[in-house]
């Protein structure tokens, strides 16, 4: 029997794991629901246990060349388990940093993402080597202490993302003495390029972090609008806009000297209390450049599933092209609305909505 699903397994191993991924990432983009539910992280930490579990049983048959039959079938699957555990782990951890930002935002490390997702599929014989398997290792269990970190520490910034580089080098050395100390030669023989991966790694990271490239995960944006009124009733945000039907332009008509209000819902999980921020800027032609017109910021509670709700207002609007970033402290941008400001004679009919 294992030797008739062994065989069907090497005539049909590519279809089988690009059926198994596509199904795996539709399963995950269903399930996977919030960053800071046990389930989810669950499902994550699993991923991780069974690829870095998989790529030391496949080394040790490999490098001690142990013929036994269940050896021998063992180092067959093994690859595509481990290709597999890390298809699972590429899909959970796109469709978080996905969410944590519009896809317009990010998208240089939204790409490298959804790349290493799908060439999962075309570096099959890569996951036989000791070297390219840890590389990978690394790679996700660096991009999940990104987010699961301040989940634990309850805070975000740069503090928290070095501790999370230490702590995903920590967790890497634990896993090369293992390697060390168990596959000694077949260890020193990848020693050199091992150590030129993993800090190619962490130091690439580092820079995407710091220019501010990689999403402000675990935040994520859940709406953000710009209206021509919103007001607070009680617990429930109001707002007043123009027929969406008549209005598909993102056009903010107000009478001359009116303000503009834009609201924004964003996520953050619970316990983790922070500060947002609204980036207001304009177009400025002559320049050819947006321009910053005053930053508002204001904090925001951890934990509902819609988002922290707020909104501000820009006093001494003109006519033109704006937009507000809605960004963390440090300039981390979550997402952005932009729309267009005409003054008008006669003041629009405006309906209520609410938010």
């Amino acid at each position: 029997m294992i030797q008739r699903i062994r065989h069907i397994f090497e005539k049909h191993g590519k279809h089988i794991s690009t059926g198994a991924l596509v199904f795996g990432f539709i399963f995950d983009f269903f399930t996977l629901t919030r960053i800071d539910r046990l389930y989810d992280n669950l499902v994550l930490l699993f991923y991780i246990a069974v690829s870095s579990t998989g790529i030391f049983l496949f080394n040790y048959i490999d490098s001690r060349n142990i013929q036994r039959e269940m050896a021998q079938n063992l180092r067959v699957f093994l690859p595509a388990v481990v290709q597999f555990a890390f298809g699972g782990l590429f899909s959970g951890i796109s469709i978080f940093y996905l969410r944590s930002s519009t896809l317009s935002i990010n998208l240089l490390f939204i790409l490298a993402l959804f790349g290493l997702l799908i060439g999962n599929e075309f570096f099959r014989e890569r996951y036989k080597q000791m070297t390219f398997q840890l590389g990978v290792l690394y790679f996700v269990l660096y991009s999940y202490l990104i987010f699961s970190l301040p989940i634990l520490l309850k805070s975000i910034g740069p503090t928290v993302f070095i501790l999370s580089g230490i702590a995903s080098l920590g967790v890497m050395s634990a896993i090369l003495l293992l390697f060390r100390k168990i596959l000694k030669f077949r260890f020193e023989r990848s020693k050199k390029s091992l150590f030129i991966t993993i800090g190619s790694i962490f130091l690439a990271i580092n820079i995407l972090y710091f220019l501010n490239i990689i999403p402000p995960i675990p935040l994520s944006l859940k709406e953000v609008n710009a209206y021509p009124l919103v007001y607070r009733s009680g617990d429930k945000y109001i707002a007043l806009e123009e027929n969406r039907l008549f209005n598909i332009l993102d056009k903010i008509r107000i009478l001359e000297g009116e303000p503009v209000y834009v609201f924004s819902s964003v996520f953050s999980p619970a316990n983790l209390d922070t500060n947002i921020v609204h980036n207001w800027q304009y177009f400025d032609r002559g320049r050819g450049r947006w321009v910053s017109a005053g930053r508002i910021d204001f904090d925001i509670v951890g934990g509902r599933d819609d988002g922290f709700r707020g909104f501000t207002k820009k006093e001494n609007i003109f006519a033109g092209a704006w937009r507000v970033d809605v960004e963390t402290e440090r300039g981390q941008l979550i997402g952005r609305e932009t729309f267009r400001v005409e003054f008008v004679e006669e003041k629009p009919e405006l309906f209520e909505k609410e938010l």
